[in-house]
């Protein structure tokens, strides 16, 4: 996970998508309405083939998430709020089936 602390409150992260939101679009999450927490932009993980066929990883910047966006597995959230309610939604969203 990566941080930005902006102040004493506010925060922007980087973040794996929580498997309880992946499949989800952002609509469905409704993540300002229910924890004043604002997805940034999305990372998308992609491949592409050098001109010697060896496949290399990269991180695409969506820029401006659309309410239809759908999370996907390997996704990347970038997200900003009061960090304690940005910890309190992960926590949340957290897979507790193993427990």
């Amino acid at each position: 996970m990566k941080s930005l602390t902006l102040d004493s409150q506010f925060s922007i992260l980087e973040v794996k998508v929580p498997e309880k939101m992946i499949e989800k679009t952002v609509e469905e999450l409704a993540l300002p309405d229910e924890w004043s927490v604002t997805i940034v932009t999305l990372l998308k993980e992609r491949k592409r083939r050098s001109i010697w066929g060896v496949s290399k990883g990269y991180r695409e910047v969506i820029g401006v998430v659309r309410p239809d966006t759908t999370l996907q597995a390997s996704d990347r959230l970038v997200l900003f709020g009061k960090t304690q309610q940005i910890q309190d939604m992960l926590e949340a969203y957290e897979d507790h089936s193993e427990d």
